[in-house]
């Protein structure tokens, strides 16, 4: 674990790459995750539940469960895979190009144009999408009781779980979701 340049963490794995090209990861249980050990000229590394991609500098991709990558490869150059978002469900890939692709295809099919996108997060059937604009996006919009007035501009980060939250840029926290969490308290 010297000359890392990229670390990823999954479910079941911590994951360096470092700045040779290789894979360096160890598994949840301590041990070493041998499938990543003959991995050269990676330069680019992801995880998902229970697995490792690696995007090699040629734009081939590697990866310890080929099922979970076959789609988004088959159908767009692993080079545009700008990060991956796997939580217990379908995986989203975010594209250099800011759109999102899911295995049922792109995201935006469903919940309308995204575009410039930053960051994503999935939890089970729910997505949301950080834009560009520090705007959010959120699919299925009802599932979150969220207001899209003010309070939801200039978001600099956001997560999703039983609840959707987001870290605005003056430092602030805005949260949506049942209030089982009593979310109102994040605005102390």
């Amino acid at each position: 674990w010297t000359d890392i340049i990229s670390v990823a963490v999954g479910e079941n794995n911590i994951v360096g790459l470092k700045s040779d090209g290789t894979v360096v990861a160890v598994n949840s249980d301590g041990t070493k995750e041998s499938a990543v050990q003959e991995w050269t000229d990676v330069a680019a590394i992801f995880t998902g539940t229970g697995y490792i991609l690696g995007i090699k500098s040629d734009g081939s991709a590697l990866c310890t469960a080929p099922w979970a990558i076959e789609g988004f490869c088959s159908e767009n150059d692993p080079t545009e895979l700008a990060a991956m978002c796997d939580n217990l469900s379908t995986p989203a890939f975010l594209k250099w190009d800011g759109t999102v692709w899911s295995e049922d295809g792109y995201i935006g099919d469903s919940v309308g144009s995204l575009s410039d996108v930053v960051q994503i997060s999935t939890y089970r059937s729910t997505w949301a999408a950080l834009h560009s604009n520090g705007t959010v996006t959120a699919y299925p919009e009802e599932a979150w009781y969220y207001d899209q007035g003010d309070s939801w501009n200039d978001i600099v980060q956001i997560d999703i779980c039983s609840h959707l939250i987001a870290l605005k840029a003056d430092g602030t926290v805005v949260v949506a979701g049942s209030n089982m969490l009593g979310e109102a308290e994040t605005e102390k």
